[in-house]
Order: structure tokens, then C-alpha cells, then sequence
């Protein structure tokens, strides 16, 4: 479980550059709030158990086995919290990531026309060429 839990925040603690980056922890923020119930209802048996063994057997656990059900449980939270900061700082970026993918757009129909344009104008279509000539613009 600790191992996935690690899995899990190193692809939240990824920078979001662009917009693939900004897909992998969107992506695993979601995966996140997917498990967040499976989770608790994975906890709470272990909980329950280790809360009976501690009531009537508290001499029987050893000390690795408490920091490790210590550890469990605040690693997921700890995991929870900080998905939920990444989320916050992630509402607040998305303006810059939507004006930057509107400024992207605008630019390819930009280019796309010029190259239209262009090859309308300077490519294999122009009247009067040579096929040798046309051949060499198409490519």
C-alpha cells in the first residue's frame, strides 16, 4: 500500500509546465479522490482491530509494527492533503493554461493559413510548371 502511496505522490509532485504535464496530475489527482473511499474502507478494519488488540493485548505489538500502522494511516493523509493544496494551486493556474492553449490555437490557424497560402501560391498547383519543378515543390 506505502508503495503505491509513493507512486501516487511522486506524479502529483511533478511541476506543470504545459499541458501534458498538467494531464498526469490532473490524472493522478483523480486516481487520488477515486481511492479516497476505498481507502477509508480498507483503514477502518485495521483501525478497528488494532484499537481491540491495544484494549486487550497492548504488550503483544512491537514497536515496528506501531510505526508502521502509524505510518500508514499519516502517509495517506498526508497524500490526501497535499493533492488537495496541488488541486487549489491548480484552479488558480488554470487561467494562465487556458489563455496560453487560446494564444496556441490562434497561432497554429495562423500558420495554417500562411502554409495554405503558400503552397496555393509557391507550391506544385502553380500553372506553367515544369513537372520536374512541381515534383521538387511537393516535396
Amino acid at each position: 500500500m506505502t508503495d503505491e502511496i509513493k507512486q501516487i505522490k511522486l506524479k502529483i509532485d511533478k511541476p506543470t509546465k504545459d499541458i501534458d504535464s498538467l494531464g498526469g496530475v490532473m490524472q493522478a489527482l483523480e486516481e487520488i479522490r477515486q481511492k479516497q473511499s476505498e481507502i477509508a474502507l480498507q483503514f477502518k478494519p485495521i483501525n478497528d482491530m488494532y484499537a481491540l488488540i491495544d484494549n486487550h493485548f497492548s504488550n503483544i505489538m512491537d514497536k515496528d509494527e506501531m510505526d508502521s500502522k502509524t505510518a500508514m494511516q499519516t502517509n495517506w493523509e498526508s497524500l490526501v492533503g497535499r493533492s488537495e493544496n496541488i488541486g487549489n494551486e491548480l484552479q488558480g493556474q488554470n487561467a494562465d493554461f487556458k489563455m496560453s492553449l487560446v494564444k496556441g490555437v490562434k497561432a497554429l490557424v495562423i500558420d495554417v493559413k500562411d502554409f495554405r497560402h503558400n503552397f496555393e501560391t509557391k507550391g506544385p498547383t502553380v500553372p506553367g510548371l515544369e513537372p520536374r519543378e512541381a515534383l521538387n515543390r511537393l516535396r
